[in-house]
């Protein structure tokens, strides 16, 4: 790059452009080759990838992501934002980039997983909205192209698709793909447990299984497919308040401890010892905020379950003895 557009760009990126230096700037970039082009756009990808300013993150992507999401501690993040603001550089020149580098940026795949304990929020480049769940990842290209928006989920995700009947949003989970236009569902792939359902909050979508895509369910509004004996199986949702983990709640309806214990593993990044060949088969319905803490949790469900506890801080694993 010359000093004089490197000068520029850096001032572009920054988010600190005069009117005039923008200007300066498109006449320098209308005067590239395309070739050019693509080459200045590369290196403003590798020069700044892992050094766009935090503070000026949401102005330069124009979106805006949940409090658990912070670009300085999520590299993938930082990476979708200089793909929106090559897009945009691009469009400072009054370029069209050309295909090689569309699927430049296409083949460069970001990742976000939450934290345990934590939930995360983020906008797709197509302004889909997705929260993860607690240890929850997702990966997605730094912009779609090919007729479909397609993303991989392991664990819990709830997402709120736009609209594009031109470009189906489709979801790859380890067993099933869930394919929607636009549409709100809540989504669950778990490799370790085996668990899987979509349930449908809004619009319509298609979940079938990756091995055989005959294999297929189409869901409608207040629907969900469970994974059950070797299946899929339609059914009515049966209790909407699961969907408030986003709210950092637990809701749960006719639960048995064991099924509580998996869900706090999950949740608070700790191991639970446990026979479940002993423990009380009694259902449990309540509602619980997950900043209550695993103790005070634990403490409150012996009111109602006969068990105690033991908790090694050394090792940070909870042992759970039936009584």
């Amino acid at each position: 790059m010359n000093s004089e557009i490197t000068f520029l760009i850096e001032r572009y990126m920054s988010g600190d452009v005069t009117r005039d230096q923008r200007h300066e700037l498109k006449k320098e970039l209308a005067a590239l080759s395309d070739d050019r082009l693509g080459d200045i756009l590369s290196d403003v990808w590798e020069s700044y990838g892992k050094s766009i300013p935090v503070g000026n993150f949401e102005r330069l992507t124009g979106r805006r992501l949940g409090m658990a999401l912070r670009p300085d501690r999520h590299p993938a993040i930082r990476r979708m934002a200089v793909a929106v603001a090559l897009v945009a550089l691009a469009a400072v020149g009054g370029w069209r980039l050309s295909d090689r580098h569309i699927d430049g940026l296409a083949n460069r795949t970001n990742t976000i997983m939450a934290p345990a304990g934590q939930r995360v929020n983020v906008t797709l480049p197509d302004g889909t909205g997705v929260w993860l769940n607690s240890l929850s990842q997702l990966s997605y290209p730094a912009i779609f192209t090919g007729g479909e928006r397609r993303v991989c989920l392991t664990g819990e995700g709830f997402f709120d698709v736009a609209h594009d009947s031109r470009n189906p949003f489709i979801i790859e989970t380890e067993r099933y793909d869930v394919r929607a236009l636009g549409t709100k569902f809540d989504l669950m792939s778990s490799p370790s447990t085996g668990e899987f359902f979509v349930s449908l909050v809004e619009g319509k979508v298609q979940v079938s299984e990756r091995a055989n895509s005959a294999n297929s369910i189409i869901l409608t509004s207040g629907y969900e497919a469970r994974l059950a004996d070797g299946g899929l199986i339609r059914q009515e949702i049966p209790n909407t308040d699961v969907f408030r983990w986003r709210d950092g709640l637990f809701c749960f309806r006719n639960k048995t401890l064991g099924d509580l214990l998996e869900l706090f593993e999950r949740n608070y990044d700790i191991r639970i010892v446990y026979d479940a060949a002993t423990l009380p088969k009694n259902e449990i319905s309540g509602k619980f905020r997950t900043s209550d803490g695993i103790f005070h949790i634990l403490r409150t469900l012996q009111h109602n379950v006969q068990f105690s506890y033991r908790w090694d801080e050394e090792n940070n694993v909870i042992y759970i003895v039936a009584k």
